[in-house]
């Protein structure tokens, strides 16, 4: 019996530590898509602003009449 509780308790053991260290590994990879998506909406956001400024200069009617 005694034999039988020690497996099983090494067999939880190693279950257990083996699904922290998967669970730790997602967790950072899913860290860092998250940071390249962040990064990516910065971007795209800069862009954003670049062409909205761009947008707002050709359609200035001053510089049209010209």
């Amino acid at each position: 019996m005694t034999r039988a509780v020690t497996i099983i308790g090494l067999l939880l053991t190693i279950l257990i530590g083996t699904g922290t260290y998967w669970v730790s590994h997602e967790v950072e990879r899913l860290e860092k898509r998250y940071a390249d998506i962040q990064s990516d909406i910065l971007a795209e956001q800069e862009t954003i602003h670049v062409l909205q400024a761009e947008w707002s200069y050709l359609n200035n009617p001053e510089r049209i009449e010209r």
